[in-house]
């Protein structure tokens, strides 16, 4: 499948999925962010001058940066930086994974999210996470059975975080139903300019 216009932000992405709905119920949900340029600020702490894994250095990123609202509250944590730079954390409990990398070079820099962990809705975590890394675009990537909490919210005609944030114009937003009560939700957004 191709998500998004041919001509600007586009996603490819592949599906194998031979679960038969509605045989069973199926509650899986998935969220990734994909954040471009992100902001300098952020991107400054993840540049090390040494490579350091789980321990006070990393854990000091966590801190400045603001993810210890993504993470510390995990089972498990696990996080590493890079010489020069790079960082990546992973937070596991025994059914949810939260993870994010980050590439900060400010030619390039890039950062990603992506968690399966069972919201009502997306919207305060994809607030948390563009308020930590401020990029000045984001394709959202929202993978929802109908029967996980996001799809009946969803279905019931109410919002998951599928639109628009604060500080940020939906471009584009492209919906693809790969089977019955089996689809994802692409949303584009840029920054807003200030005036």
């Amino acid at each position: 499948y191709i998500l998004g216009p041919l001509d600007r932000d586009h996603y490819f992405m592949y599906v194998m999925d031979n679960i038969t709905r509605p045989a069973r119920e199926e509650t899986d949900m998935q969220l990734n962010m994909l954040m471009y340029d992100i902001g300098e600020e952020v991107a400054s702490h993840f540049y090390s001058e040494v490579d350091s894994a789980n321990d006070d250095v990393t854990a000091n990123i966590r801190e400045k940066t603001g993810l210890t609202k993504l993470f510390d509250s995990q089972e498990i944590v696990q996080d590493q930086v890079w010489t020069p730079c790079g960082y990546s954390a992973n937070a596991f409990t025994a059914d949810e994974y939260w993870t994010t990398h980050i590439t900060p070079e400010e030619h390039c820099s890039y950062a990603s999210f992506e968690t399966n962990a069972s919201y009502e809705t997306y919207e305060p975590i994809v607030s948390e996470v563009l308020d930590i890394f401020k990029p000045k675009r984001c394709t959202l990537l929202m993978l929802l059975d109908a029967d996980s909490k996001c799809g009946k919210r969803r279905s019931s005609g109410e919002s998951i975080g599928a639109c628009g944030y604060a500080g940020y114009t939906m471009k584009t937003r492209t919906m693809n139903e790969f089977g019955p009560g089996y689809y994802v939700i692409k949303t584009d957004l840029c920054k807003t300019e200030s005036k």
